[in-house]
Protein backbone atom coordinates (compact mmCIF):
# COMPACT_ATOMS: atom_id res chain seq x y z
CA UNK A 1 0.00 0.00 0.00
CA UNK A 2 2.89 2.48 0.82
CA UNK A 3 4.10 1.89 -2.62
CA UNK A 4 0.74 2.65 -4.03
CA UNK A 5 0.57 6.08 -2.42
CA UNK A 6 4.42 7.24 -3.49
CA UNK A 7 3.37 6.25 -6.82
CA UNK A 8 0.25 8.90 -6.63
CA UNK A 9 2.25 11.02 -4.99
CA UNK A 10 4.45 11.29 -7.99
CA UNK A 11 2.05 11.38 -10.05
CA UNK A 12 0.12 14.17 -9.17
CA UNK A 13 3.52 15.55 -8.51
CA UNK A 14 4.04 15.18 -12.42
CA UNK A 15 0.51 16.20 -13.45
CA UNK A 16 1.54 19.64 -11.33
CA UNK A 17 4.54 19.51 -13.25
CA UNK A 18 3.13 18.74 -16.32
CA UNK A 19 0.38 21.95 -15.89
CA UNK A 20 2.94 24.08 -15.06
CA UNK A 21 4.97 23.51 -17.99
CA UNK A 22 1.63 23.82 -20.00
CA UNK A 23 0.96 27.62 -18.37
CA UNK A 24 4.51 28.66 -19.09
CA UNK A 25 4.02 27.40 -23.04
CA UNK A 26 0.49 29.43 -23.28
CA UNK A 27 1.75 32.43 -21.92
CA UNK A 28 4.56 31.86 -24.10
CA UNK A 29 2.76 31.89 -26.68
CA UNK A 30 0.47 34.68 -25.71
CA UNK A 31 3.58 37.10 -25.18
CA UNK A 32 5.04 35.93 -28.17
CA UNK A 33 1.63 36.88 -30.44
CA UNK A 34 1.70 40.03 -28.59
CA UNK A 35 5.03 40.86 -29.23
CA UNK A 36 4.64 39.88 -33.42
CA UNK A 37 1.15 41.94 -32.59
CA UNK A 38 3.28 44.83 -31.25
CA UNK A 39 5.93 44.78 -33.86
CA UNK A 40 3.37 44.72 -36.60
CA UNK A 41 1.96 47.94 -35.10
CA UNK A 42 5.39 49.38 -34.75
CA UNK A 43 6.38 49.55 -38.53
CA UNK A 44 3.17 51.51 -39.86
CA UNK A 45 3.47 54.18 -36.37
CA UNK A 46 7.05 54.29 -37.69
CA UNK A 47 5.90 55.11 -40.93
CA UNK A 48 3.71 57.11 -39.54
CA UNK A 49 5.51 59.59 -37.38
CA UNK A 50 8.05 60.17 -40.23
CA UNK A 51 8.50 63.45 -41.62
CA UNK A 52 7.90 63.53 -45.47
CA UNK A 53 10.61 66.05 -45.22
CA UNK A 54 12.72 63.76 -43.88
CA UNK A 55 12.10 61.36 -46.34
CA UNK A 56 12.51 63.61 -49.17
CA UNK A 57 15.44 64.77 -47.91
CA UNK A 58 17.09 61.05 -47.47
CA UNK A 59 15.62 60.33 -51.55
CA UNK A 60 17.40 63.46 -53.08
CA UNK A 61 20.93 62.65 -50.96
CA UNK A 62 20.44 59.33 -52.59
CA UNK A 63 19.56 60.53 -56.20
CA UNK A 64 22.44 62.69 -55.44
CA UNK A 65 24.86 59.82 -54.20
CA UNK A 66 23.70 58.06 -57.74
CA UNK A 67 24.45 61.12 -60.14
CA UNK A 68 28.03 61.67 -58.77
CA UNK A 69 28.41 58.22 -59.19
CA UNK A 70 26.93 58.22 -62.66
CA UNK A 71 29.43 61.21 -63.03
CA UNK A 72 32.13 59.21 -62.12
CA UNK A 73 31.70 56.55 -65.00
CA UNK A 74 30.31 54.40 -61.70
CA UNK A 75 28.76 51.38 -64.04
CA UNK A 76 25.72 49.97 -63.63
CA UNK A 77 24.14 52.82 -60.37
CA UNK A 78 21.05 51.72 -58.87
CA UNK A 79 19.05 53.34 -56.28
CA UNK A 80 17.27 51.04 -53.82
CA UNK A 81 14.52 52.40 -51.84
CA UNK A 82 14.11 50.54 -48.53
CA UNK A 83 11.73 52.78 -46.23
CA UNK A 84 9.01 50.36 -46.41
CA UNK A 85 11.33 47.20 -45.57
CA UNK A 86 14.01 48.44 -43.16
CA UNK A 87 13.61 51.05 -40.57
CA UNK A 88 17.74 50.96 -40.08
CA UNK A 89 18.26 52.98 -43.36
CA UNK A 90 16.38 54.56 -46.45
CA UNK A 91 18.31 53.98 -49.69
CA UNK A 92 21.10 51.80 -50.97
CA UNK A 93 22.90 53.46 -53.40
CA UNK A 94 25.30 50.75 -55.83
CA UNK A 95 27.45 51.18 -58.18
CA UNK A 96 30.13 49.68 -60.05
CA UNK A 97 33.55 50.78 -60.42
CA UNK A 98 36.08 49.08 -62.40
CA UNK A 99 39.65 49.71 -61.03
CA UNK A 100 40.57 51.02 -57.42
CA UNK A 101 41.13 54.33 -58.37
CA UNK A 102 38.19 54.59 -59.66
CA UNK A 103 36.11 53.39 -56.73
CA UNK A 104 38.07 55.02 -54.50
CA UNK A 105 37.19 58.46 -56.23
CA UNK A 106 33.38 57.83 -56.33
CA UNK A 107 33.71 57.12 -53.10
CA UNK A 108 35.20 60.19 -52.22
CA UNK A 109 33.48 62.52 -53.83
CA UNK A 110 30.06 61.06 -52.23
CA UNK A 111 31.76 61.59 -49.25
CA UNK A 112 32.55 65.11 -49.81
CA UNK A 113 29.42 66.56 -51.50
CA UNK A 114 27.07 64.41 -48.50
CA UNK A 115 29.53 66.58 -45.64
CA UNK A 116 29.11 69.45 -47.70
CA UNK A 117 24.84 68.95 -47.10
CA UNK A 118 25.34 68.11 -43.65
CA UNK A 119 25.35 64.54 -43.61
CA UNK A 120 28.78 63.30 -42.36
CA UNK A 121 29.77 59.67 -42.58
CA UNK A 122 29.10 57.36 -39.79
CA UNK A 123 31.01 54.21 -40.85
CA UNK A 124 33.31 53.43 -43.45
CA UNK A 125 34.48 49.81 -44.53
CA UNK A 126 36.23 48.27 -47.74
CA UNK A 127 38.56 51.64 -48.45
CA UNK A 128 41.84 49.58 -48.36
CA UNK A 129 40.88 46.81 -50.32
CA UNK A 130 38.48 48.73 -52.80
CA UNK A 131 36.36 45.48 -53.86
CA UNK A 132 33.22 46.77 -52.18
CA UNK A 133 33.43 50.26 -50.29
CA UNK A 134 30.27 51.02 -47.87
CA UNK A 135 30.06 54.31 -46.90
CA UNK A 136 27.23 54.72 -44.22
CA UNK A 137 25.38 57.96 -44.26
CA UNK A 138 22.50 57.06 -42.03
CA UNK A 139 20.00 57.24 -44.00
CA UNK A 140 21.97 56.47 -47.04
CA UNK A 141 24.39 53.53 -47.28
CA UNK A 142 26.42 53.44 -50.43
CA UNK A 143 28.09 50.60 -51.67
CA UNK A 144 30.93 50.85 -55.03
CA UNK A 145 31.56 47.27 -56.05
CA UNK A 146 34.44 45.80 -57.99
CA UNK A 147 32.85 43.97 -60.68
CA UNK A 148 33.18 40.41 -59.57
CA UNK A 149 32.25 41.97 -55.70
CA UNK A 150 28.89 43.19 -56.81
CA UNK A 151 28.53 39.70 -58.83
CA UNK A 152 29.44 37.63 -55.87
CA UNK A 153 26.99 39.38 -53.09
CA UNK A 154 24.09 40.68 -55.46
CA UNK A 155 22.53 43.03 -53.42
CA UNK A 156 20.04 43.75 -55.58
CA UNK A 157 18.73 40.27 -55.37
CA UNK A 158 19.21 39.78 -51.32
CA UNK A 159 17.17 43.10 -50.86
CA UNK A 160 14.89 42.27 -53.99
CA UNK A 161 11.52 43.74 -52.13
CA UNK A 162 12.82 46.51 -52.23
CA UNK A 163 11.58 49.46 -55.03
CA UNK A 164 14.23 50.78 -57.85
CA UNK A 165 14.01 54.34 -57.69
CA UNK A 166 14.40 56.20 -61.32
CA UNK A 167 17.63 58.56 -60.19
CA UNK A 168 18.83 59.57 -64.03
CA UNK A 169 17.66 62.93 -64.83
CA UNK A 170 15.52 63.06 -68.14
CA UNK A 171 17.35 63.62 -71.15
CA UNK A 172 17.24 66.89 -72.87
CA UNK A 173 14.90 66.63 -75.76
CA UNK A 174 15.83 68.71 -78.83
CA UNK A 175 15.13 71.96 -79.20
CA UNK A 176 13.88 74.26 -81.98
CA UNK A 177 16.62 76.14 -83.52
CA UNK A 178 16.86 79.69 -81.73
CA UNK A 179 15.57 83.13 -84.10
CA UNK A 180 19.35 83.87 -83.97
CA UNK A 181 19.96 80.55 -85.62
CA UNK A 182 17.06 80.85 -88.37
CA UNK A 183 18.37 84.07 -88.95
CA UNK A 184 22.29 82.71 -89.77
CA UNK A 185 20.63 80.21 -91.81
CA UNK A 186 18.18 82.45 -93.74
CA UNK A 187 21.48 84.89 -94.60
CA UNK A 188 23.71 82.16 -95.87
CA UNK A 189 25.71 82.37 -93.51
CA UNK A 190 27.68 78.90 -91.76
CA UNK A 191 27.27 78.07 -88.41
CA UNK A 192 30.43 76.99 -86.12
CA UNK A 193 29.07 73.80 -86.74
CA UNK A 194 29.70 73.30 -90.18
CA UNK A 195 32.32 71.95 -92.19
CA UNK A 196 33.90 72.87 -95.27
CA UNK A 197 34.61 70.17 -97.91
CA UNK A 198 36.91 71.39 -101.10
CA UNK A 199 37.20 69.29 -104.18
Amino acid sequence: METLIISERTLAASNEALDLQAEELESASTADETAQDDAAEVRPALDRGRSTVADDRSRQLALMCARIADDYRGGDTVVLDLTGITPIFDYFVISTGTSRRQSRAIAEEVDRVMNENGSPRLGLEGYDSSEWIVQDYGDVVLHVFSPESRELYDLEHLWADARRVEWQQPTATATAPSSADADVEASGQKSDNATETQI
